[in-house]
C-alpha cells in the first residue's frame, strides 16, 4: 500500500516537474497570470515570467459585503516594453535564490501586501525530488555474494 502510494506521488510529481520545466522555458517572452480575488477582503494574484514566479497577497482593512464573492481571472499575454520593465524591476531576486517583502499598511492606503518570488529551477528541483528517491534504488549495484 505504502509503495503504491510513493510511485503515485512520484508519478504526480514528476508531471508537475515536466510542467515547470516546460514552462520556465517558455516564459521568457510572455507573462502568465492568475488572480483569485474577494472584492474589498483580500487579492492572491500569481503570475510568471522569464522563469520567475511571484505571488503577491493583498489583504484589505474592513470586510465589504459584495453581491459576488469570489473572481478568478487567468491569461497569458505578450507585455510591452513599458510592463516589461516594470515586471523585471518588480521581481528582481538580487543575489538571493528568492524573495519575500511585506509592505505595512500605511505605505498602501490601508492593505497589507507580502510578495514571495520563486525561481522557476527551485520549484523545478522540489518537484523533481521525489521520482528521483524513487529511481535511485534501481541504479544501486547489488552486491556480488562472497565465494565460499
Amino acid at each position: 500500500m505504502k509503495r503504491k502510494l510513493y510511485q503515485s506521488v512520484a508519478l504526480v510529481s514528476l508531471l508537475l516537474f515536466a510542467g515547470t520545466v516546460w514552462w520556465w522555458t517558455h516564459s521568457s517572452g510572455r507573462v502568465d497570470e492568475l488572480t483569485y480575488e474577494k472584492p474589498g477582503v483580500q487579492s492572491l494574484h500569481v503570475w510568471g515570467t522569464g522563469g520567475k514566479l511571484t505571488i503577491t497577497r493583498t489583504v484589505y482593512p474592513g470586510a465589504a459585503v459584495v453581491e459576488n464573492p469570489h473572481q478568478v481571472t487567468w491569461g497569458s499575454t505578450t507585455p510591452d516594453a513599458k510592463a516589461a520593465a516594470q515586471i523585471s524591476s518588480a521581481s528582481s531576486l538580487g543575489f538571493m535564490p528568492f524573495a519575500f517583502d511585506r509592505q505595512p499598511p500605511a505605505a498602501n492606503k490601508g492593505a497589507m501586501i507580502s510578495r514571495l518570488i520563486l525561481p522557476a529551477w527551485m520549484i523545478a528541483a522540489v518537484f523533481a525530488l521525489p521520482p528521483a528517491l524513487w529511481v535511485a534504488p534501481k541504479f544501486k549495484r547489488k552486491k556480488k555474494a562472497a565465494k565460499e
